[in-house]
């Protein structure tokens, strides 16, 4: 089923699902349902979060475990040796990549989380989108105006989403 809006958009019901959570939730949970939106399978959205292990991917592994419904993790990537020791505890269920470039062309993933130093978003962006990946990017987001114009001409000319999250901007 779907509802008329007031412009005559019509949304799917998990289009509105993932509209509820961009009104009642914190804006990291707000980024990921913007992307959960723009899927238009009935499918669930499948999540890479590339920099696993780094300080910000544990809020994005808790807001992702939240929503059940709409969305899983399929990897967690990470080059750093904490990350890889982390995947060897016997309750951890999920796929590890130490290789963002094959997270990106994995047929499993609908769209990728950057949480990485941010030297490395251009280039990680930059091949999520080629392989038609929606992007969830952390701040900063690039580090120049023409890299960041280029991205998103990228992601528009794919019709793809591309979403800059500022964790805890809108948090109390």
């Amino acid at each position: 089923t779907s509802t008329n809006l007031k412009e005559g958009v019509r949304l799917s019901k998990k289009q509105k699902m993932s509209l509820a959570i961009v009104q009642k939730s914190n804006l990291t949970k707000c980024s990921i349902g913007f992307i959960i939106g723009r899927k238009t399978t009935t499918n669930m959205v499948k999540f890479a979060i590339i920099g696993a292990g780094g300080k910000w991917s544990n809020v994005y592994i808790k807001n992702l475990n939240t929503l059940t419904n709409f969305a899983e993790i399929a990897y967690l990537c990470s080059r750093s040796d904490c990350s890889l020791k982390l995947k060897e505890l016997p309750a951890n269920p999920y796929i590890w990549e130490g290789d963002y470039k094959k997270v990106c062309a994995s047929p499993d993933v609908d769209a990728v989380i950057v949480c990485t130093p941010p030297e490395s978003h251009y280039g990680i962006v930059k091949e999520a989108l080629n392989n038609g990946k929606h992007v969830l990017c952390e701040k900063p987001f690039v580090l120049n105006s023409e890299q960041a114009m280029e991205l998103h001409e990228l992601a528009q000319s794919k019709k793809l989403c591309l979403v800059i999250d500022y964790i805890h901007l809108w948090n109390n």
